[in-house]
């Protein structure tokens, strides 16, 4: 699990999914319950579309992520 500021706790292989296909050129969009991934056509091999399956509800938690002002 990866501790981030304001308390948000997620596990590392989500968080290592979401820098990764972000890295590739991915952007996570969240509506309402909806996971929407805008990426260049082709980009999602097999292997990625099983582990957003699997990681969905840490990755929507991911896009949806505002870090406290902790100034």
């Amino acid at each position: 699990m990866v501790h981030l500021a304001g308390g948000f706790v997620v596990p590392v292989e989500a968080l290592q999914l979401a820098h990764a296909l972000e890295a590739r050129g991915a952007r996570f969009i969240v509506e309402g319950a909806d996971l929407l991934i805008e990426v260049p056509e082709g980009l999602l091999t097999p292997a990625d579309n099983i582990a957003v399956r699997r990681w969905k509800r840490h990755l929507m938690a991911i896009a949806e992520y505002q870090a406290p002002d902790i100034r």
